[in-house]
């Protein structure tokens, strides 16, 4: 058997200040990653990708005049795995950059070990087979209208096993999650206590085989 390690991915580093660039790239090869390319811009971006799909692409959101986000975009229509490394960490920037589907966001300033656990993270088999379901989950909830008051028929939502298997309570759990609501703010509208909230995220995590908040 041809075992492939995670190091063998060929990595598309996106970022238009050299030297920054340049240092992922040094950190990545000091961990073992040998194939590793560096674009600062789209168009650049884009020739690499066409000449050789990476495995992953980390990409930062601000690229001059350009925004990282478009190729955020096009990459999760080809399925690339995209992790943001970006100073940018508002509230606008993260919800634009979450629609894009990311595998994740590394903030600005960083550690070796915080870039090397994300990229570790993305390029794992077990990420990378659970983005389809992931993928087709966000349809599922988009179709549900998730944010608003009415849930789809039962037999609809067997469509997707891992959802089916949630209970009422973590539905109304799960639309405060989907609508950026905190813990606090989720037991008051629920009139549970916050310590219920918890409770319910562990057993929605367990249901839907995440272990984080930020990655269901």
């Amino acid at each position: 058997m041809c075992v492939i390690k995670l190091t063998d991915a060929h990595i598309l580093i996106v970022e238009d200040d050299e030297l920054t660039a340049r240092a992922l790239r040094s950190v990545l090869r000091g961990a073992g990653y040998g194939s590793v390319e560096i674009a600062a811009t789209l168009g650049e971006a884009r020739l690499a990708i066409e000449q050789k799909a990476p495995g992953l692409a980390l990409v930062d959101i601000g690229l001059g005049e350009e925004s990282g986000l478009v190729l955020g975009k096009e990459l999760a229509e080809r399925r690339v795995p995209v992790l943001y490394v970006s100073g940018r960490s508002d509230e606008a920037t993260i919800e634009r950059a979450s629609e894009t589907r990311p595998t994740g966001f590394v903030v600005k300033p960083f550690t070796n070990s915080q870039l090397l656990a994300s990229v570790r993270m993305a390029l794992t088999p077990r990420s990378r087979e659970s983005r389809r379901v992931i993928d087709r989950m966000v349809e599922v909830l988009l179709e549900e209208g998730v944010l608003g008051a009415n849930v789809r028929a039962e037999a609809d939502v067997r469509s997707v096993p891992e959802l089916a298997k949630l209970t009422s309570r973590e539905w109304e759990v799960l639309r405060g999650l989907v609508a950026h609501q905190r813990v606090p703010t989720i037991a008051r509208r629920l009139n549970i206590q916050a310590s219920t909230v918890r409770n319910h995220l562990k057993s929605i995590y367990a249901k839907l085989d995440v272990h984080s908040q930020q990655e269901l």
